[in-house]
């Protein structure tokens, strides 16, 4: 079965500074805590910057017209961006000014002033409900004098990153990571190591990491007694069978808006989120709509729009998509290419300024159910030396055909065989 289209990972979702309950797996990443960020909550509200919250839908929107594929998508604009503003506290020149242009900076607000206050404004973390809302950042260095002390402490005041030292040339670094990784999305996303080689490099100077998790539930609930198995068309016009959730409402009140096109409906879960759900009208191409970027201009500029409110009679679908993308292509392709060549230029990070980012990689999945959403994203970043080692390793990756022997201590054939091709 087919699995749902989704338009956007909710993307401009408050984030907390506090880390979510503890879950069930060990978090053995604590042994190797360099440093403990102090995250003290704000007493009042502090108001973003209305620049700064459209600068995040900017790139949500731009980020998703890239991808002109039909397969399903989900990414977390907010994850995606406060890992490469952690990269931008450290870009100078050409490089610092691809970065703002790729996630919509202007000297209309200060990136770290504002990602500073959404982590502190946004603690949730409500037990007796199951309700959490978290974002986690952390720092991880070949050696501690890797960096530049000002930008450790840059991260460490306004992103509270804890600070790891570890042999990041080494695959045996990828545990502590991936147990961190695990331990801040509540093993939602349940990484595992083998996803992450590609961070494992003999050049490896630093890694920036950020977690986003997001749990909560309906606040006019779905009751799984009036679940139905139905047909969903799928963009190429094809029907497939899905789970459909329904809740007739002629008490609350919904807010939607309407266009020639389509209707946006937004329902809300509890501690203040909702979903927007962007839904074609019927007869009009579902194709072009859905794949129209004012389409999601709209979407992502809810907040903005001239709203109604009435009853819904809603039917909506359960779906659980997850995906892993690498975003040195697409961030790239947004404009920031001097990153991953010899032009990239973060001498804010290091002194020598001879970083480049060899690796950058997001994850994110989304499950929505009759109990309310369960989300949750991580965004990778890999800063390496660009001159390389005085010697350089020969490689020797077995990727095609081959033969094989093993033999005793003396050189006796025991076997002998010959792979033509492999399955995983």
């Amino acid at each position: 079965m087919k699995k749902q289209f989704v338009l956007a990972f909710l993307p401009l979702i408050a984030l907390s500074a506090c880390s979510s309950e503890p879950v069930a797996i060990k978090p053995i990443y604590e042994e190797k805590v360099i440093n403990h960020p102090k995250k003290t909550q704000n007493n009042e509200y502090q108001l973003l910057n209305d620049d700064y919250l459209k600068s995040v839908q900017a790139f949500a929107a731009d980020y998703l017209a890239l991808d002109t594929s039909n397969e399903n998508k989900i990414f977390s604009p907010v994850s995606i961006a406060t890992c490469f503003s952690m990269l931008y506290e450290g870009a100078e020149g050409n490089t610092k000014t691809q970065l703002e242009k790729v996630f919509h900076y202007s000297n209309l607000f200060t990136p770290k002033e504002e990602i500073k206050k959404m982590l502190l404004n946004s603690a949730i973390s409500d037990k007796k409900d199951d309700i959490y809302l978290d974002i986690a950042q952390s720092l991880w260095l070949i050696g501690q004098d890797a960096v530049k002390e000002d930008y450790v402490k840059t991260l460490t005041d306004y992103y509270f990153a804890e600070l790891f030292e570890e042999n990041l040339t080494s695959y045996d670094s990828l545990k502590p990571l991936t147990n961190w990784l695990n331990v801040k999305t509540n093993n939602f996303l349940n990484v595992q190591e083998s996803e992450l080689t590609d961070f494992v490099d003999p050049n490896a100077v630093m890694w920036l990491f950020n977690t986003v998790y997001l749990k909560s539930k309906w606040v006019y609930a779905f009751e799984e007694k009036g679940n139905k198995t139905e047909p969903f068309t799928n963009i190429d016009g094809q029907e497939s069978t899905v789970v459909y959730m329904r809740r007739y409402d002629k008490e609350n009140y919904f807010r939607y808006y309407t266009d020639d096109d389509f209707e946006i409906c937004s329902i809300p879960f509890k501690k203040g989120m909702n979903i927007q759900i962007l839904l074609p009208n019927e007869g009009t191409n579902y194709f072009d709509i859905v794949k129209s970027k004012e389409s999601v201009q709209t979407l992502l500029n809810w907040n903005y729009l001239t709203k109604k409110s009435a009853h819904f009679d809603l039917k909506i679908p359960k779906w659980d998509i997850k995906q892993k993308s690498n975003l040195i292509g697409t961030i790239a392709a947004l404009g920031a290419e001097d990153l991953f060549n010899d032009s990239c230029n973060l001498k804010g990070i290091r002194e020598q300024n001879d970083l480049y980012i060899s690796a950058a990689q997001h994850c994110a999945r989304l499950k929505i159910d009759n109990n309310g959403v369960e989300a949750a994203a991580y965004t990778g970043i890999e800063g390496t030396t660009k001159a390389m080692p005085p010697e350089t390793p020969r490689r020797f990756f077995v990727t095609r055909p081959f033969l094989y022997s093993v033999t005793d201590s003396y050189g006796l054939p025991l076997f002998v065989g010959a792979n033509y091709s492999l399955v995983a």
